[in-house]
């Protein structure tokens, strides 16, 4: 049974599965005239692909930067991603801040606080935007959907703009071939000169009240912003985790290695039955002093079980397919975390995998807090 979940999950992750090249570095490059002719998962403060990358590229860093060529699909994180190369397929994107300047072929993914997408870019497909501050005056060929605070566009849509947010500029040079759908509070500004073809679908909300006006763009970059938080506070935890709770981590790794189906299981109904029997404790004022202590209990075991969820998948990755039988230590906790929380921008099945994972990692951590228990008692 063990085997056959974990080769399930390697077979339902195309990327991991066929990956052979894996970097974890302060500063990590990829050199202009080098090729990597693997799917590139690579970490550290800064990250410059100057080469050529002929599948897909996972990176994660401080600052990313794009010089060279990815062939298929990019999923960058970090402070900033400035995007300075092709991309052949699409390209997905978590950072503070964005800069894209040259060709995306498939659709562009942003959430943050800024995206530029600049004069010389283009995206072939759909760009979608969660961020507090967006510009295109690139090209785009398919629609724009854009959930945000202030963006302009000043460039060329040839499919429809779909925008919610705060204010929409459309500069004296922009060019859309499509229909605007404007959902704002704000009025929608159209500069002279500015061509659109299609139909202008306009519905207005009601102000958010804001301090300082700067509230809307916060909001719509928070997402973004809380996301990359929360992926380095995981990381933290789980180099802490491996470095001064070695033999714990390793048992709670194990287990789920061993047992995969059992502490999905286990995960399954004590997450289910936990904070029900918890609630039911809180009616009463008498249950409030078992019930609390359990919603605590229930609340920090979900915290662990992401942590674990990367410490695990990275011990999965070393060992069946990068083939390395070596103790639990910090290379699994940073390729681990780092993959696990790219699985969840993966439509569906990623997400899903990344789910079961996570549950799994809450079943094993239940199950050792239980023999604890036992053992105290």
């Amino acid at each position: 049974m063990k085997k056959i979940i974990i080769v399930g999950l390697c077979l339902l992750i195309p990327a991991a599965a066929s990956a052979s090249y894996l970097a974890v570095a302060n500063n990590y490059t990829v050199s202009s005239g080098q090729t990597v002719a693997d799917n590139l998962y690579a970490a550290g403060t800064a990250v410059a692909l100057d080469g050529t990358l002929n599948k897909d590229a996972v990176v994660v860093g401080d600052s990313v930067v794009v010089s060279g060529s990815v062939k298929e699909d990019l999923l960058a994180a970090g402070s900033s991603v400035s995007l300075y190369g092709p991309i052949g397929d699409d390209a997905r994107i978590l950072a503070q801040n964005t800069t894209v300047a040259d060709a995306v072929g498939g659709d562009l993914v942003v959430f943050g606080s800024t995206l530029a997408l600049l004069p010389k870019a283009t995206v072939q497909n759909d760009v979608i935007v969660f961020a507090g501050r967006t510009m295109i005056d690139g090209t785009v060929n398919g629609a724009v959907y854009n959930r945000g605070g202030d963006t302009e566009i000043g460039g060329t849509v040839n499919g429809n703009v779909h925008f919610d947010g705060g204010t929409l500029t459309i500069g004296p040079h922009a060019v859309i071939n499509g229909s605007v759908f404007y959902t704002a509070s704000s009025v929608l500004s159209i500069a002279d000169g500015a061509i659109i073809k299609g139909q202008k679908t306009i519905t207005t909300v009601p102000a958010v009240p804001v301090a300082n006006g700067h509230m809307p763009a916060f909001v719509t970059a928070a997402f973004g912003i809380l996301s990359l938080v929360r992926i380095l506070a995981a990381l933290l935890a789980a180099l802490l985790a491996v470095i001064y709770f070695k033999g714990p981590t390793k048992k709670v790794v194990a287990g789920m290695y061993d047992h995969f189906g059992k502490s999905l299981l286990v995960g399954l109904i004590v997450g289910i039955l936990l904070p029900l029997v918890a609630v039911t404790l809180c009616v009463t004022v008498i249950g409030l002093i078992f019930g609390v202590p359990l919603l605590l209990f229930f609340i920090g075991l979900i915290i662990a079980a992401h942590v674990y969820a990367g410490i695990f998948f990275g011990a999965l990755i070393f060992r069946t397919v990068l083939r390395s039988d070596e103790a639990i230590s910090w290379r699994h906790a940073v390729v681990g975390v780092i993959l696990h929380a790219c699985l969840w921008f993966i439509p569906i099945v990623g997400g899903l995998i990344a789910l079961l994972i996570a549950v799994a990692a809450f079943g094993s951590l239940a199950e050792r807090s239980w023999r604890l228990i036992e053992t105290v008692r």
